[in-house]
């Protein structure tokens, strides 16, 4: 097995790909997650995903950048009566950061009301709009 002691990220194991734990704010809790961040055994991560990830950790806990978003998709398969902020964190559940090969992030949730796609909240680079959408959407 390779692991690796990142500066920015702690702790690695590779397993398909890079993983480790982080915390994450988001919807107002602080989240223990597991991390994975895209790679190869062989090479160290990039100086691009220590930037996403640091960017990940700062726009995630400012709700104001994806709330509209995320609340807009949510609602496609949400109850009748409709969801609002304060409901959000009892039905999105934060699970994994995710760090792409290319610099960007995505927080990949369950989602109650799509249990099989679940929710990402992400962005293609640390400066990105971001968006949120099927999980399949931040990979």
């Amino acid at each position: 097995m390779y692991s690796m002691n990142d500066a920015v990220f702690g702790k690695l194991e590779f397993t398909h790909v890079w993983k480790g734990t982080c915390n994450v704010e988001f919807l107002g809790k602080r989240h223990a997650l597991t991390l994975a961040v895209q790679g190869e055994p062989d090479k160290p991560v990039t100086e691009e995903q220590r930037r996403a990830f640091e960017a990940a950790q700062k726009r995630l806990a400012d709700t104001s950048s994806f709330l509209e978003s995320l609340l807009a998709y949510c609602r496609i398969d949400g109850p009748e009566d409709g969801l609002d902020a304060e409901s959000l964190p009892y039905v999105v559940h934060p699970e994994t950061l995710l760090i792409t090969w290319e610099g960007g992030f995505g927080l990949l949730c369950a989602y109650d009301y799509e249990p099989e796609q679940g929710v990402a909240v992400y962005a293609r680079s640390p400066e990105a709009p971001m968006q949120a959408g099927p999980q399949s959407d931040a990979m």
